[in-house]
């Protein structure tokens, strides 16, 4: 992610439930993460559990994905790690996929990167603006990494003896016609 991210940009994580990544990212040296989560449980289940951490740059908010309450070009990258796949079960799936891609596009800034870590495969055809939607103005890649183990000698496998990975979307916002980019 380094490759793509600057330390000092923002970064809002997009259901965040009860992940450390929020925390890990400020250890890391990442100034500033606004983890939302529809849950109130869950936000005030993570306030409490970080209240006397000292990790100044960590903020968490009650709020939905698909209706984000940020002005738009508030961040400089997002991250929604499980969160597609959970859409993708609810009622609507479609619909909010496409308002969570929106609302994300909207709050990023040009230029900003959006990730979306999942078990699945074959979401580009909801994200990539050609088959998707063209408002989302943003370039789709996406990578694998395997699954980590907590034992190297026995590698996450499916049923079939596959390896299991982790499907890592990555979107760049285009630059606004006014930024040169």
């Amino acid at each position: 992610m380094q490759k793509h991210v600057r330390k000092n940009g923002d970064v809002l994580s997009v259901g965040c439930g009860n992940s450390r990544m929020g925390a890990d990212m400020i250890d890391d040296g990442y100034k500033y993460v606004m983890c939302v989560d529809i849950s109130l449980v869950v936000i005030n289940q993570m306030v409490e559990t970080y209240k006397d951490s000292g990790l100044k740059g960590l903020k968490f908010m009650h709020g939905n994905a698909c209706s984000l309450e940020f002005p738009d070009e508030s961040f400089d990258v997002a991250i929604a790690k499980a969160t597609m796949d959970v859409l993708m079960c609810g009622e609507g799936s479609t619909a909010n996929v496409f308002a969570m891609c929106h609302e994300v596009s909207r709050v990023l800034r040009p230029g900003g990167v959006f990730f979306i870590v999942s078990h699945e495969k074959n979401y580009t055809q909801y994200l990539d603006p050609e088959q998707a939607n063209q408002e989302f103005g943003w370039k789709v890649t996406m990578d694998q990494i395997p699954k980590p183990v907590m034992n190297p000698k026995y590698p996450a496998k499916d049923d079939r003896g596959q390896p299991l990975y982790f499907y890592i979307y990555i979107m760049r916002k285009k630059h606004s016609e006014h930024s040169g980019g």
